[in-house]
């Protein structure tokens, strides 16, 4: 009889089988069934493996032409001009003439910022106002004089935007508490103080060209709905002004107005435009302003009544795409680019915290300041400065911890 074919046996078959036993057919057949198994397995991971490789050298070969390819084509950056890469100044190429532009406004002359009545967060009084205001000046005329190093910089712009005086008293019920002058008062220090830094202006600029709007405070009425937009005192006021600089820098007034309300003095080295309306469009080396202290107009974060709102509104309006929205009024420096050449930039105040400020639902206490920038004939408008008036160290000198 022959052996048991499952491979340790070694007993002798039963007659009619190849196996000694029904167990060991059954362990013989699974055992081969697993090295099938095994064996096919082995031939599937050995033909994938030769696809994966295959492939990979595949990508190999398209990645090595795509990237022999990228750095035959390849063009490197632009070379950085000489007049870039030149380190003296005559080689640099500074050739375009460009023009200051420097807003004022929300002055409050005449304001009375009492730090005991809002707990020592906020001060504010004439003498403060014409300390901060000679910082302007001579930051204007610092900056003026930094970007004269290396540009032809002959012309200013000067954005006269309102509240130049905190007012007549009777604008609120409690106006006439946060005031240290009256009206007359205000206006005649008002208007000797800024004749006088309009004409050292000059010591850094051969020319300058005055645009006013007037503001809310200044207003003749007691109350907004009111009031009359001619009858401000603050046209008064830079009419005043324009008269007193005109003797020292000549100068004579056009008869009458422009068919838009604005009086134009004109032919000395300061030119006024007064306008009787709160705005007023112009053009400064080609780029389009509206210019407006922006009473009635919330800040740029809100929406449909903000100014960002509001700017496409007027480019509606006029007809055209405005390059620049310059506005005042609610004395916090701002700005927003929301289309394609239109910008806003609205500007702070000499103030800095007051009662309502720091009464509002969220606390207004910004830096008192004013912005300052420059035009340049083919990018608009470059070197934009923010001048602060005034330290974080004088502005919370009257705040109070009590137990510390």
């Amino acid at each position: 009889m022959a052996i048991c074919k499952y491979g340790p046996c070694n007993e002798k078959t039963r007659r009619g089988s190849k196996y000694c036993t029904d167990e060991h057919r059954v362990m013989n057949a699974q055992e081969g069934y697993v090295r099938r198994e095994g064996k096919a397995q082995r031939a599937a991971t050995a033909a994938t493996a030769k696809a994966k490789e295959e492939q990979r050298r595949e990508l190999q070969h398209e990645l090595y032409g795509d990237a022999a390819n990228f750095l035959s084509t390849r063009a490197p950056l632009a070379p950085v001009p000489d007049k870039i890469r030149a380190v003296r100044l005559k080689d640099m190429g500074f050739d375009s003439p460009i023009e200051a532009v420097i807003p004022f406004h929300d002055y409050h002359f005449g304001s009375k910022v009492d730090p005991r009545v809002n707990g020592g967060f906020g001060f504010y009084d004439p003498d403060i106002a014409r300390e901060r205001l000679t910082r302007w000046r001579d930051l204007n005329l610092r900056f003026a004089q930094l970007q004269q190093l290396t540009a032809t910089v002959d012309n200013a712009h000067i954005l006269a935007l309102g509240d130049d005086f905190e007012g007549h008293g009777k604008m609120f019920g409690t106006q006439a508490f946060s005031m240290a002058d009256s009206i007359g008062f205000q206006y005649l220090g008002f208007v000797d103080d800024v004749s006088n830094v309009l004409l050292e202006l000059l010591s850094r600029y051969r020319h300058i060209t005055v645009y006013k709007v007037h503001g809310n405070h200044g207003r003749i009425a007691q109350s907004a709905k009111d009031s009359y937009a001619p009858d401000n005192i603050e046209l008064m006021a830079w009419q005043n002004i324009a008269d007193r600089v005109r003797a020292s820098i000549g100068g004579e007034w056009v008869p009458g107005m422009t068919g838009g309300g604005v009086r134009i003095m004109g032919g000395g080295a300061i030119d006024f435009y007064i306008a009787s309306s709160p705005r007023m469009l112009l053009e400064i080396l080609g780029a389009k302003f509206i210019i407006m202290h922006g009473h009635g107009m919330k800040g740029i974060q809100s929406t449909y009544t903000g100014a960002m709102a509001s700017k496409l509104a007027w480019n509606s309006v006029v007809g055209e795409t405005i390059n620049y929205m310059v506005k005042a009024h609610l004395h916090e420096s701002q700005q927003a680019e929301h289309e394609i050449g239109g910008a806003i930039i609205q500007g702070g105040c000499f103030v800095g915290p007051s009662d309502f400020s720091l009464s509002m639902s969220r606390p207004a206490a910004s830096l008192p300041s004013q912005e300052l920038f420059f035009m340049h004939p083919k990018h608009g408008k470059v070197h934009h400065e923010t001048l602060h008036l005034a330290s974080v160290a004088e502005m919370r000198q009257f705040q109070e911890w009590i137990g510390r």
